[in-house]
């Protein structure tokens, strides 16, 4: 039969090597924290000169509070955000606008992983983004007729291929001259005279086809030109914002505690595993 040892007695051995968790719990730290990489928060800033928004300083520092409200805008950064590689929250996470002081310039500034030329191309993408999102397109009288007259061109031209079964009217005027000819080379009178009695009228089709077909090239062209001189002008007018970037900087964040949180954790996992298996043998011991 087995008798208890209630004595303290059986702790002698724990006491006599207390030191044992201690110097492991401190070379398991030491050693997590020397292999655990501290991270450093590298942000890139620029300033927004909104002074091309407007000649009016109360207009500059509303569109420094519509930035700040965009920076948050999912329907805008989710698209920066993915075309740079980043997820939508890190983006957001990571940007920052604010007003430069008691000036009607803004300061943008981005906290994320990678260079400071990627984060550059970053607030660049956002601020094009911005200002197409605060600036919509908004065309002018002459573009919206422009459009109209470009519809109707292009109905005009394919009510025309219909009336022709599908087929371009000037095509067929030159198949059948060229049926015409071989009739003609061949001697069969009969069906030179037969094909040459539908010629006026493939003609007549052919020519309005042939207007149709211009009116349409010109409709687009304007259209075309008319929408790329409208975009240059709002790009480059009273809307275009520029950026000035400041050099990037690179400084301890709140990540650099990591290796020491890791360190101290491993440190004391380690020593309370130690003085566990010494408590276990130590009362193994107090069995009699």
């Amino acid at each position: 039969m087995k008798v208890w040892n209630r004595s303290w007695g059986w702790l002698d051995p724990v006491r006599r090597l207390l030191w044992l968790p201690i110097v492991v719990g401190v070379l398991a730290g030491v050693a997590v924290a020397a292999t655990t990489e501290a991270s450093v928060e590298e942000t890139t800033s620029a300033v927004v000169n909104t002074r091309a928004a407007s000649a009016l300083p109360n207009d500059r520092l509303d569109l420094i509070n519509d930035l700040v409200a965009v920076a948050g805008l999912t329907t805008v950064t989710n698209p920066v955000a993915r075309e740079n590689g980043l997820s939508g929250p890190a983006l957001r996470a990571g940007l920052s606008v604010e007003r430069v002081e008691a000036s009607t310039l803004t300061r943008l500034t981005l906290s994320a992983p990678g260079d400071d030329e990627f984060r550059r191309q970053v607030l660049s993408d956002f601020l094009a983004a911005a200002q197409d999102y605060l600036t919509p397109e908004t065309p002018s009288p002459s573009l919206v007729a422009a459009r109209a007259e470009e519809r109707a061109a292009i109905t005009a031209y394919y009510e025309a291929l219909a009336e022709n079964n599908g087929q371009n009217p000037v095509e067929t005027f030159d198949r059948l001259s060229q049926r015409i000819v071989d009739a003609q080379v061949a001697g069969n009178t009969q069906l030179q005279n037969s094909l040459e009695s539908f010629v006026p009228r493939a003609t007549r089709r052919a020519s309005e086809f042939a207007t149709i077909t211009a009116r349409r090239s010109t409709a687009e062209a304007t259209v075309r030109n008319l929408a790329t001189s409208e975009a240059t002008q709002t790009r480059g007018g009273p809307a275009a914002l520029s950026l000035s970037f400041i050099a990037s900087t690179a400084e301890p964040g709140l990540t650099d505690s990591v290796p020491l949180r890791r360190g101290l954790a491993a440190g004391l996992a380690a020593a309370l595993v130690v003085a566990g298996l010494l408590l276990l043998l130590a009362r193994g011991r107090r069995l009699r």
